[in-house]
Order: structure tokens, then C-alpha cells, then sequence
């Protein structure tokens, strides 16, 4: 099963800062961001009320956007109009996206 649409990827910086990347779809939002971008620069610069940064540590918890608030190294939601966002500095992110239950998920 194929993306019912292509992504869209874009570098944030503010002056000489590398502040994180932007991947966009139909389908999802997902935000990597260095320690420069927190959540209310994140919400100015995308223009979004709902973006959830994880409370992250290397674990295997996962976190429903919405849930209690644990320490998680991944999150997920099934809600239209939420991003989701981790920070990244020497590691590769990761997004799921289900095309069929319109789940998105990142994990760090």
C-alpha cells in the first residue's frame, strides 16, 4: 500500500542555527528538533495550538499523545490537527504512518 501523497521535508533556522527539520504529508506532521527549538517556537514557527514534544529518555515506553505523562522515547496519535515532535542530536528519528487507521507515531 502506497502514500495517497508525497512528503515534504524543510530545513528550520533561525540566523546561523540549525533549529531542526519539518517532514510533511496528508497524512502527518512530525517535527525533529535540536535543543534550539522548544515547543513554543515550534508552535509559532508551524502556526499550530497542538504540538507534543516528548518528555524523552532512551526506554522502550511509548506515549499516546494525550496519555499520562511518563518518560517515553516514542509517541503516537490517531487525532486530526496534532503534531508530534522529538529532539533529535546524534540519532536518526523515525515515522510511522498508517495509511488505512490514519495512526501517526515518532519515535526517537
Amino acid at each position: 500500500m502506497s502514500l495517497e501523497s508525497e512528503f515534504t521535508i524543510e530545513l528550520l533556522k533561525s540566523e546561523d542555527r540549525f533549529l531542526g527539520w519539518r517532514i510533511e504529508c496528508q497524512q502527518a506532521l512530525a517535527i525533529f528538533g535540536s535543543r534550539f527549538l522548544d515547543q513554543e517556537a515550534a508552535s509559532t514557527i508551524f502556526g499550530l495550538k497542538h504540538i507534543n514534544f516528548l518528555k524523552q529518555c532512551h526506554s522502550n515506553n511509548v506515549l499516546e499523545y494525550g496519555g499520562i505523562s511518563i518518560d517515553a522515547d516514542a509517541h503516537w496519535t490517531d487525532r486530526p490537527g496534532i503534531a508530534l515532535g522529538v529532539y533529535t542530536a546524534d540519532c536518526l528519528p523515525i515515522v510511522l504512518i498508517s495509511n488505512s487507521e490514519r495512526l501517526v507515531a515518532i519515535i526517537h
